[in-house]
């Protein structure tokens, strides 16, 4: 397997940089040697994945044993993740109504990794080029010193000394085991008993050596993470006819499952020359944190089923969550479906030819967010304090609420599946209606309260959409199937109503946004202010500049205030982008007034797709598979920090020095924080995966078949982002802040060579 980044982002590559970067009026330059650091932050990455089981048994008892190991060197030089798992499963038959079922995994990780940026590391190795003017090497002095490259700020380091010298590492080990015992006492009855236990235990380090460029007193720190998770499930279904034309299977169950986990964090600065423990130099932060949680739930569903055609399912289900109160922890959750194949009715004969299956289908139901809130965030929680030598507690930022409940998600979906062409086409489409009530925010105090936040059920918003899967049997013949699958869905994401307030922060260095009447996570902050023809508005230097006006009415036009925003006044309302009209200009037509806030972006995409084609021929196999988003805004905070005379380091900031752009225009956006400018479309077309296979039937006893398999994933991208990639965001699955890039590792491009053997 070989990894390497796709493509790399355009670095300021002036051959002359400004006397003086802060002055826009002095246009004096010198020469000056420019250096991409991405060519030794980035370097191709090789690892190998080997995957051995074994499998067998007799009339009575079956065993299946496996065994792995990965190592890959990531795309990040200096850095690398290997990982051992041992899997054991062994099935026994105890009567002719009884099975039992053991099985255990376990999995050892380790991870040699290099800080690379996101919200937290500003001395990370790729969130420092962003910090950097790229006008002086990286390279340590002859006695292995290193220093800020050529005029940088040292608090933000030096990316090559983050890739030689900073050793974090994560070591995982983890345990999983499972009993289930399947009873078929009588016929039709079975009941189903799952216990599992899961455990796994984390120790992370992260040393910066003494003498650095950002830390040069040394820093030391070690997280030890140990999670343990017990559940238990029971399902008792019964199923059974009532007439010759009436089928009811009956189900009841319940589940429980319960969650601890315990960290301890140390920090440490102010190291001994090589010491690398946290007692080996100053304490300066230190935790010890232990979080509970139990889930619990029980159900009951009824199904009906006519000549299994038509089928009728009720259910009721009853959770309930320790996160919450007393009196919202516990909720019911109802759900009903329906379905009918038409295709088995007599009437359908004459239609079989053209339309072979046809299948309709519908539900409705409600279910729970039942950990979407963490064990303790209910509480107004204390933090240790020293004061004056005494041990003490001071309450944190965040202020508790004991009427806090799940939120809860009610949803409407129908659908048809069906087939045409003598079933080689087959058909899958679903129409969705989401609506999620008592929706779970951070809403911003007034300081009079004594905190900043607390998490509040504050509105209602909806998803809305339709989901298609098309599957065609282009071919089928004795030597030769093609086959393909397409995939198409759409939502239509919607805040309807936010208690107390038109707006709420979500994150995204506070630029994304609930607001009422917008999709969630919307991006809203400075735009660019505009004429009449919506061309950008100019300062009389000629430089770009954020829309002002009366921040008083914006507020009220957004809260619906009429005493103040008049509704039949076109001028002060939004417009159908979201944004604020009737921006206010002074007798010479420059904006005045404070600076207003609009909706710049929306991370939410418009469609996403996927096309995937199979081709089998004789021993040979072919598959690729594309996906496509389109629409969904990122916002590239990297290209805003570049933007900053500050730091100097991007490619528009070179056109400037070069006299191509007027000088002052790059800062004017990213020191204005115009985030208009930033917002930038995060459509792509992508050429997931293509492999290609052959197999082999050697002529032994012992060697089946051996498969020689050669693939690519992430070959190519259409796209016109100007970072490394629009399929990035630091919020991980944050659904609320998405389409946020700030220093995050690109996906890799890999090549991979395999070989599968069966005996």
């Amino acid at each position: 397997m070989m990894s390497q980044v796709r493509k790399t982002v355009k670095v300021n590559d002036s051959p002359v940089e400004w006397v003086d970067p802060t002055d826009n009026t002095n246009l004096a330059t010198r020469p000056v040697e420019r250096f991409d650091y991405q060519d030794y932050i980035f370097d191709e990455g090789y690892g190998t994945d080997q995957f051995v089981s074994v499998s067998g048994g007799s009339d009575r008892t079956s065993y299946y044993i496996s065994g792995s190991h990965k190592f890959n060197e990531g795309i990040i030089r200096n850095s690398d993740f290997q990982r051992t798992t041992l899997r054991v499963n062994v099935g026994q038959t105890l009567s002719d109504w009884a099975f039992v079922n053991v099985g255990t995994n376990v999995t050892r990780s380790f991870s040699n990794d290099i800080p690379t940026g996101g919200e937290s590391f500003f001395d990370g190795a790729i969130t420092t080029i962003q910090f950097l003017p790229h006008n002086g090497s990286a390279e340590p002095d002859e006695l292995g010193n290193y220093s800020a490259p050529g005029t940088g700020n040292a608090f933000f380091g030096n990316p090559f000394e983050v890739i030689d010298t900073y050793e974090f590492t994560q070591e995982i080990n983890r345990f999983t085991g499972s009993v289930n015992l399947n009873l078929t006492p009588y016929e039709g009855l079975s009941v189903d008993l799952i216990t599992g236990y899961d455990t796994y235990g984390q120790v992370s380090r992260g040393f910066k050596p003494v003498g650095g460029v950002a830390v040069p007193n040394g820093f030391t720190r070690r997280g030890d993470i140990t999670r343990k998770l017990y559940n238990i499930d029971l399902n008792v279904k019964y199923a059974t006819p009532i007439t010759d034309d009436v089928e009811s299977t009956t189900a009841v169950g319940g589940t429980y499952q319960y969650d601890k986990a315990e960290s301890i964090i140390n920090e440490a600065n102010n190291l001994g020359p090589i010491v690398q423990t946290i007692d080996g130099g100053t304490i300066v932060a230190s935790s010890d944190f232990v979080s509970e949680r139990a889930v619990r739930g029980g159900y009951i569903q009824q199904t009906f089923g006519y000549r299994d055609r038509i089928f009728l399912t009720g259910a009721g289900r009853i959770d309930g969550s320790s996160v919450f109160g007393e009196d919202n922890n516990t909720q019911f959750y109802p759900k009903v479906s329906g379905a009918w194949v038409l295709s088995e009715e007599s009437f359908w004969d004459g239609l079989s030819d053209a339309i072979g299956t046809f299948k309709l289908r519908a539900s409705w139901g409600k279910s729970g967010n039942l950990t979407g809130i963490g064990p303790f965030e209910r509480f107004t929680n204390y933090n240790p304090v020293s004061f004056g030598g005494q041990t003490g507690l001071i309450p944190s930022t965040s202020l508790g609420n004991a009427d806090i409940k799940p939120e809860t998600q009610k949803e409407l979906e129908v659908g048809a599946d069906f087939s045409i062409v003598k079933n080689r086409i087959g058909v899958e489409f679903t129409y969705y209606d989401q609506t999620v009530d008592d929706l779970l925010l951070s809403r911003v105090l007034s300081p009079s309260t004594g905190a900043s936040t607390r998490i509040e059920n504050v509105g209602q918003l909806t998803n809305k959409g339709i989901e298609v899967m098309v599957r065609g049997v282009v071919v089928r013949k004795e030597d030769l199937d093609v086959n393909v699958t397409a995939m198409f869905s759409r939502n239509r994401n919607n805040v309807t109503s936010l208690a107390g307030g038109s707006r709420f922060g979500i994150g995204g260095f506070s630029s994304q946004y609930a607001i009422e009447d917008q999709p969630l996570g919307v991006f809203y902050w400075r735009a660019y202010a505009r004429d009449d023809n919506g061309d950008i508005l100019l300062t009389p230097g000629g430089l770009p500049q954020a829309e002002r006006g009366d921040q008083a009415l914006q507020i009220a036009c957004e809260t619906g205030d009429t005493s103040i925003c008049d509704p039949n006044d076109s001028s002060i309302r939004r417009d159908s982008d979201g944004n604020l009209t009737g921006a206010q200009r002074d007798a010479s037509g420059q904006p005045t007034g404070g600076l207003l806030r609009l909706v710049v972006g929306d991370p939410n995409p418009d469609w996403t797709g996927s096309l995937i084609t199979d081709v089998n021929y004789k021993q040979w196999g072919f598959r690729m598979q594309w996906d496509a988003v389109q629409g969904g805004d990122i916002m590239n905070w990297n290209r805003r920090n570049f933007d900053r005379h500050n730091y100097r380091g991007g490619y528009d900031y070179g056109l400037e020095e070069q006299g191509l752009v007027t000088k002052g225009t790059a800062n004017a956006k990213g020191s204005g924080l115009i985030l208009e400018e930033y917002v930038e479309d995060g459509s792509f077309i992508k050429l997931r995966e293509i492999a290609v296979s052959y197999t082999l039937m050697p002529k032994t006893r012992v060697l089946r078949s051996v498969r020689l398999t050669l693939s690519g994933r992430n070959l190519l991208s259409i796209d016109d982002y100007k970072n490394y990639d629009p399929e990035v965001t630091i919020s991980g699955r944050n659904t609320g802040v998405r389409g946020f890039d700030f220093g995050t590792v690109p996906i890799p491009r890999t090549y991979s060579l395999g070989a599968t053997l069966t005996f």
